[in-house]
């Protein structure tokens, strides 16, 4: 078999694509709909998001790498303004996408999370190895999810499944017998008849 061929009958070069290069022809594509979660389109270009969050966005604005900060990203004041973001010292996690400025509107969107720091910035992960310090970035910001410290474990109290019986108790309201288990013959005998 030569370059641009392939052994499985089904990967065979389309007629017309022979000797175009390797990769030419041996991944037929047809004219079929692509499903979406919602229908069907006959556009092939439509396909179906990575994660639901990533579907809206709730601002996009242009940055630098920093060069001396351990690729850390600064998100601008006005757009900071716009996120209602205040500065805190255990800041919110937030959810965004992020490819070279440059080409415009070209580029593989890279989806992650990361914690802001206190004066709202956010670092870079390690696995987008194309960005470099210095590089203009187009950012997507997709959420923002608040930070909430868990309370931290304590050790159950023997008494706690008697305290909130009693607690059920209490929200129940009060019993409209007063005479205590006097009477409790009389009672079984009027639910009895």
């Amino acid at each position: 078999m030569g370059i641009g061929s392939c052994e499985h009958p089904s990967r065979n070069p389309l007629p017309g694509d022979e000797g175009k290069g390797l990769m030419a022809g041996r991944w037929p594509v047809h004219d079929v709909p692509v499903a979406s979660l919602t229908g069907s389109s006959a556009d092939p270009t439509l396909g179906w998001m990575a994660s639901p969050h990533l579907a809206t966005t709730l601002t996009t604005f242009r940055a630098t790498i920093q060069r001396s900060k351990d690729r850390l990203i600064a998100i601008p004041a006005a757009t900071q303004r716009e996120l209602r973001l205040a500065r805190r010292p255990d800041n919110h996690l937030i959810a965004y996408s992020i490819r070279p400025a440059s080409p415009p509107g070209r580029g593989r969107w890279n989806h992650h999370y990361s914690k802001l720091t206190h004066d709202n910035e956010f670092a870079i992960p390690s696995d987008v190895t194309g960005l470099r310090p210095g590089d203009d970035v187009e950012v997507k910001v997709h959420e923002i999810i608040p930070h909430a410290p868990l309370p931290s474990p304590t050790a159950p109290s023997p008494a706690a499944p008697l305290l909130d019986l009693a607690a059920l108790a209490a929200a129940a309201g009060g019993d409209a017998r007063v005479d205590g288990s006097d009477c409790v013959d009389e009672y079984l005998a009027e639910d009895a008849s």
